[in-house]
C-alpha cells in the first residue's frame, strides 16, 4: 500500500506539474488582492462605493449591499480568466491523460489503473482546493479591509470551485463511458469547460415550469449571478456532482487492481 501511495504522488505531481508553471495564477490573485482593497472605497455624502476615488452610481444601495456587488464583479472577472487560461489548461490536459500516448508513457512506472485514476482525482479536486484557498484568502482580506459580510463574498468561490470539480468530473465520466479519440479530446474539454454556466439558461427555462422544492437543487454554476436566489445551494450540488463523478471513475477502475505493468529487461 504504501508503493501505491507513492506512485499516486508521483503521478498527481506529474499532473500538477511545476509550481512556476502557476506564477500567472499567483500574479492575477495578488493584483486581484490589490484592485479589491486599496482603490474600492465608499462615499458618505453621496452614499455610493467608489473606484480610484471615481464613483459607481450603479452600485449606489446600502454601503455592504454596494461594496459586496462590486467585489463579486470583480472576482466574475477573474473567475472568467481563470477559466480561459488556467481551468482550460487542466481540462484539456486531463482529456489528454486518457490519450494512447499518455498511457504509453505511463508503461515507465509500475502503476494500477486506479492509482492513475485516483491522482486524476486527486489532480482535479486539488486544483479546486488550491482555487478556493486563494478565494477565501480574498474573501477574509477583504470582509475586513471593508468590514462587510463573508457570506456575501464566498458564494462566488463557492461556484468557481464547483466549476472545476463538474468539469473536471464530466471529463473523466464522458471517457469511462465512451471511447473518444484524440481528435474529440478538445472538444471534449470545451464542452465540459462550459457545461456548468450552459445549464444556467436551462434552470431558468425550467424554474417556473417545476417544483422549486427540486429545481432548488439543480446544478449549475456561473460568473455574473447577481439577481439568482439561492445560488450556495446550486452551486453546492453541482460540486457535489462534480467530485461523485472524480470518485466515481477511482472506483470503476479497481476492477483492474489486479493488473500491474511492468517492464522486462
Amino acid at each position: 500500500m504504501i508503493m501505491r501511495l507513492q506512485v499516486i504522488a508521483i503521478l498527481a505531481k506529474h499532473y500538477f506539474g511545476k509550481v512556476s508553471q502557476h506564477i500567472g495564477l499567483l500574479g492575477l490573485f495578488l493584483v486581484g488582492i490589490l484592485l479589491s482593497t486599496l482603490p474600492v472605497g465608499w462615499d458618505q455624502h453621496s452614499s455610493n462605493v467608489t473606484f480610484f476615488g471615481f464613483p459607481l452610481e450603479l452600485y449606489g444601495h446600502s454601503r455592504e449591499e454596494s461594496l459586496s456587488a462590486l467585489l463579486n464583479e470583480f472576482f466574475s472577472w477573474a473567475w472568467i480568466i481563470v477559466a480561459l487560461f488556467y481551468l482550460s489548461k487542466l481540462l484539456k490536459r486531463l482529456s489528454e491523460s486518457f490519450s494512447v500516448n499518455e498511457m504509453l508513457w505511463l508503461r515507465l512506472i509500475p502503476c494500477s489503473p486506479y492509482e492513475v485514476a485516483v491522482a486524476r482525482a486527486c489532480w482535479v479536486i486539488g486544483s479546486a482546493l488550491a482555487l478556493g484557498t486563494l478565494g477565501a484568502i480574498w474573501v477574509l482580506t477583504c470582509s475586513v479591509f471593508h468590514q462587510v459580510g463573508f457570506d456575501g463574498l464566498f458564494v462566488n468561490v463557492e461556484g468557481l470551485v464547483s466549476h472545476v470539480l463538474l468539469s473536471g468530473g464530466i471529463v473523466v465520466a464522458l471517457n469511462l463511458v465512451i471511447e473518444i479519440g484524440e481528435s474529440e479530446q478538445n472538444s471534449i474539454s470545451v464542452i465540459s469547460l462550459l457545461t456548468p454556466m450552459i445549464l444556467t439558461p436551462i434552470y431558468l427555462g425550467i424554474n417556473k415550469l417545476a417544483d422549486t422544492n427540486y429545481t432548488l437543487f439543480f446544478p449549475y454554476t456561473i460568473p455574473f449571478n447577481r439577481g439568482l436566489q439561492n445560488t450556495i445551494f446550486h452551486f453546492g450540488v453541482t460540486a457535489l456532482i462534480g467530485t461523485f463523478l472524480l470518485c466515481l471513475h477511482a472506483v470503476a477502475k479497481f476492477r483492474f487492481s489486479h493488473v500491474r505493468v511492468a517492464i522486462e529487461d
